[in-house]
């Protein structure tokens, strides 16, 4: 039997060259091969800022409450724990397993420092919501300009 050296050489060749593409369009879309977008970025979440409050809404479906712990660091800094626990399918075969569980952590710095004594969390239907107040030095402040 012949092999055709050639022909094979060039589909080899064609393969590469569409990996490369490929590739090249993945890193352009900011992904890096040490980290995975979605763990990176997990829990998904908004945060803004009205007033003399920062809001942030985080999506943890399927998380319990006590499963959840807010850390302040500073009066800049706020880290989201958590952990999903797998399920118990003691007698059950498991023939799909989408849902990640284990631990997670996220930390983030805000935009001001804020007053850790006056935030509040609360967990409904799987939104994380945070609201947290400025500190007094972060708060806008009106100056009076008099004549001279």
């Amino acid at each position: 039997m012949f092999w055709n050296r050639s022909s094979n050489l060039g589909s080899m060749f064609r393969d590469l060259q569409r990996l490369q593409r490929d590739m090249d369009r993945w890193f352009a879309n900011g992904a890096t091969p040490f980290t995975a977008t979605s763990i990176a970025t997990f829990p998904a979440l908004n945060m803004w800022e009205e007033g003399n409050h920062f809001f942030i809404e985080a999506e943890l479906p399927g998380y319990d409450i006590k499963d959840i712990e807010i850390v302040m660091h500073g009066q800049d800094q706020l880290t989201i724990k958590g952990e999903r626990k797998p399920l118990s399918l003691e007698k059950s075969v498991c023939h799909r397993q989408e849902r990640p569980f284990g631990q997670f952590q996220r930390t983030m710095r805000l935009p001001a420092s804020i007053d850790p004594n006056q935030t509040e969390a609360k967990l409904e239907n799987g939104i994380l919501r945070i609201s947290m107040m400025k500190s007094e030095a972060a708060r806008a402040k009106k100056i009076t300009v008099v004549a001279g």
